[in-house]
């Protein structure tokens, strides 16, 4: 007998007799990298800079660990791991590890028992265990990933061929767990349907598959495969249909219903009534912002507050996803006798009052977001409003009142769509956008079927055509394989946005874009000054501006316009320091690209910049690491080939690219 380790599902120890085993969760740590490392041994030092990143005490925080692991050790009296003073091994022999007895299964070539896999893959590796280091977490992240997919795919190759034929409660589970880390899975679905059809559960047969079909019409506008279908209605033929709700799907002849907005009749009861704003055929709501309310206050603060109202105002109609009572129309609701009249005739689905409160110490400005149908308060909150510092108060509080009030309307958008189950381009619009934010691929080629549902749904609203221009962008971006079919789709739309509405700043945006992209810099730089001239708050329109600015070698113009994106959205998401990290770079700043990058959540995207730069610092060992996780998420990169479509136009900054790509180990 010898000691058991568990690093699946919830990470824990027992001794040879079956007793817990008190370990640090670093000591979990440290095992898994260990046998993941291919030969389960490392330096010291690599698993110190694996563990605690860029800590300063990191090689401290070894040595502390393994002063507890010799412990546990002595304790036990095995000896799993072998410490000398410059490396570490794990002792397979000395401990049995189900990571380790599940990867031989994966990777070996005897068949394997589907019970024994599933019974190995409980969970996540080394589920809700993440420590504060950014390059630790994104490592787990992607073994984590790598773990789950290739369950996947050996249990979807053995079970599918074994239904029908073998041990039923074998298929059941091993259906049933690969469902539950990939609800889209359609071999166990199918393999279930077999398995209970062969049982005689024709209603099971149907559950499952309209339980499928749901998730992927629901999830990814997508139906399930003619094969799955095919095997559905044989399985089922002569029985009466489960009863199941009708969804609209893009391209199909089901149409959603326009959008009704509930209004109050004389008797109080909610009656339908048709929305009136004119761009509500993709069910874009309507909002007015009051003036603040303090008649006995001071004047002169009270002047300031409507400045910065109007200016709020003025800032949610360039975000073009509402549409805005202008303020002297929101100026006569505020001042009308019956102000619930006077929004039911405008179409106003939700209201924002202000009020100033002067006579305290410091003014306080508070702002509440109504819903106009259930007069629910959405959101609240007070803000200070000093007098002393007008100009920089009114900025920032306009700036923060647009944000929280946009992300408030869309959040409340996209639950009250979820519930009703009437979705609005507006709706798939949100939701597109939701999932562009997320720089890979899956998440990426799911926003692009929302986007094209939105458009499907409302060919003029200009918003969602500009989002799906960027799809394709970001996937040429990613795949690094300088695919033109794919810019020239969003180049296409990109134009078509600009059509639609000349004064949306999103189309130049987007055009700007597929210029670099193309190599046209001048016109890419055109395109982002007119945006620029049209909304020069869009935050996203002058990171894609700093971005174009370092293709085109202004770094000095880029550097400064990124911070201005920054100001503008300082919760800014990845691409934001990834653009600066570009741009560190191509001033030769590395430390500064490194830490840029370090801000990211989901560094994967940048795992070439971050080898790179340390290349250049002459730290070729972590530059190594980088080169081979890049290699890794995207294993047909060529650096030749990339050299040749990627945008730069002074010859210098590509041969210092070049030169940063090669030093790193790519080819």
């Amino acid at each position: 007998m010898v000691s058991r380790m568990f690093l699946i599902g919830s990470p824990r120890m027992f001794s040879a007799e079956g007793t817990a085993v008190v370990l640090p969760t670093m000591g979990y740590a440290l095992v898994t990298a260990l046998l993941l490392s291919g030969d389960a041994q490392a330096a010291r030092g690599t698993l110190a800079d694996q563990l605690w990143g860029q800590s300063d005490n990191r090689n401290g925080n070894l040595r502390k660990l393994l002063w507890k692991l010799r412990g546990v050790q002595k304790k036990l009296e095995v000896e799993f791991l072998h410490i000398d003073e410059l490396n570490i091994k794990l002792r397979l022999s000395e401990l049995q590890i189900d990571l380790s007895q599940l990867l031989a299964l994966l990777h070996g070539e005897q068949p394997f028992s589907l019970v024994e896999i599933c019974r190995l893959y409980t969970g996540e590796l080394l589920e809700n265990i993440n420590l504060d280091g950014a390059e630790w977490n994104d490592w787990l992240g992607a073994q984590r990933t790598k773990l789950r997919e290739t369950f996947s795919a050996a249990v979807t190759r053995r079970i599918e061929p074994l239904a029908g034929s073998a041990d039923s409660a074998q298929i059941k589970l091993a259906a049933r767990r690969l469902i539950e880390i990939d609800p889209y899975n359609e071999a166990a679905c199918r393999a279930l349907m077999e398995t209970f059809a062969q049982e005689g559960e024709t209603a099971q047969v149907q559950q499952v598959y309209q339980a499928l079909r749901t998730r992927l019409e629901t999830d990814l506008l997508t139906t399930p495969a003619p094969a799955t279908s095919a095997l559905f209605h044989s399985l089922t033929v002569g029985l009466a249909p489960h009863p199941f709700p009708p969804i609209w799907l893009p391209g199909s002849d089901r149409v959603p219903a326009t959008p009704r907005v509930p209004e109050r009749s004389e008797a109080g009861e909610s009656q339908p009534r048709p929305a009136t704003s004119s761009l509500l055929s993709a069910g874009v709501p309507k909002i007015s912002i009051l003036s603040p309310a303090d008649p006995s206050g001071d004047p002169r603060v009270l002047g300031l507050a409507d400045a910065l109202i109007d200016d709020v105002t003025i800032g949610l109609c360039r975000l073009r996803s509402l549409s805005v009572l202008a303020p002297h129309t929101a100026w006569r609701v505020a001042h009308a006798s019956s102000k619930d009249d006077v929004l039911e005739q405008f179409g106003v689905d939700y209201l924002v009052e202000t009020r100033l409160h002067s006579k305290v110490a410091v003014p306080k400005l508070t702002v509440k977001l109504f819903e106009i149908r259930s007069r629910e308060i959405i959101w609240a909150e007070k803000y200070p409003f000093a007098t002393d510092d007008a100009a920089r108060c009114s900025q920032d509080l306009s700036m923060q009142i647009i944000s929280l009030l946009s992300s408030e309307i869309e959040r409340k958008e996209i639950s009250r769509f979820e519930v009703v189950r009437n979705p609005t381009a507006y709706y798939w619009y949100l939701i597109g956008q939701r999932a562009l934010s997320s720089l890979d691929l899956p998440s990426i080629r799911r926003g692009r079927k929302m986007l094209k549902a939105s458009v499907a749904a409302c060919p003029d609203f200009a918003p969602a055509t500009s989002a799906l221009a960027r799809s394709y962008q970001l996937e040429w971006l990613l795949l690094a394989r300088g695919d033109h079919d794919m810019l020239t789709q969003a180049e296409d739309l990109a134009r078509k946005a600009v059509r639609i509405d000349p004064l949306d700043a999103r189309g130049y945006r987007e055009l700007g874009m597929c210029n670099l992209y193309t190599g046209r810099f001048d016109e890419s730089l055109e395109a982002y000054s007119e945006g620029e001239r049209l909304n020069p708050q869009h935050a996203d329109l002058l990171h894609d501006y700093a971005d174009a600015l370092v293709h085109s070698g202004q770094v000095d113009e880029a550097i400064a316009k990124i911070k201005q994106a920054m100001q503008l959205n300082p919760l800014c998401p990845d691409h934001y320091w990834w653009t600066a990290g570009s741009a560190h770079y191509a001033a030769r700043e590395y430390r500064l690209a490194i830490e840029s990058v370090s801000r990211m959540r989901n560094r994967t995207p940048c795992l070439r910049l971050l080898a790179m730069s340390h290349a250049m610092l002459g730290e070729t060992e972590k530059a190594a690491r980088y080169m081979r996780k890049a290699m890794e998420t995207n294993p047909n990169f060529s650096l030749d080939k990339w050299i040749k479509i990627l945008p730069l136009r002074p010859a210098s900054a590509v041969r210092h690219y070049e030169k940063g790509l090669r030093l790193a180990g790519f080819t």
